[in-house]
C-alpha cells in the first residue's frame, strides 16, 4: 500500500519540483536583467 502511494505521489512531487525550479529561474533571470539595466 505504501509503495502504491509513493508511486502515485511521485508525479505531483516531480511537477512541484519542476515548477519550483522554473519560478526560481524566472526570478533570478528577472533580477539579473533588471540589475543589468540598472547598471547601464
Amino acid at each position: 500500500m505504501l509503495a502504491g502511494w509513493l508511486r502515485f505521489a511521485w508525479l505531483p512531487a516531480m511537477l512541484y519540483l519542476a515548477v519550483g525550479k522554473t519560478l526560481r529561474y524566472i526570478v533570478i533571470a528577472t533580477a539579473t536583467l533588471q540589475g543589468m539595466q540598472w547598471w547601464h
